[in-house]
């Protein structure tokens, strides 16, 4: 499980750029469909709204990264990809949330 450990820290670490670039106003990263009716006013609440998402989508990919290093029983492989999947779930809630409140809809 090492390996699977050291993948999720691979995919763990440009979400976490990504979300320290969008927490600090680089907007232009999210997709313009996103944000195609954010007022201009509303753009650095979105954008914190936004990374909010994505450094809890980092923290589900670490935490089952973590749970993978106790070793290799299946006990611990159910736990690391319920933990992986389980902690997609909020950040997936908050990002319609953001979307419905800042962007009128979610699409």
């Amino acid at each position: 499980m090492i390996i699977y450990s050291a993948i999720m820290l691979v995919v763990a670490i440009p979400f976490l750029i990504f979300a320290v670039l969008i927490y600090r106003g680089q907007t232009s990263l999210i997709h313009i469909y996103h944000q195609r009716r954010v007022a201009e006013k509303d753009k650095p609440a979105y954008a914190r709204a936004v990374a909010k998402c994505l450094f809890a989508i980092t923290g589900a990919l670490i935490a089952s990264g973590i749970v993978g290093l106790f070793g290799e029983s299946r006990t611990v492989v159910v736990c690391a990809v319920a933990i992986l999947f389980a902690g997609f779930i909020p950040p997936i809630v908050m990002f319609i949330r953001v979307q419905k409140r800042y962007n009128g809809g979610l699409w």
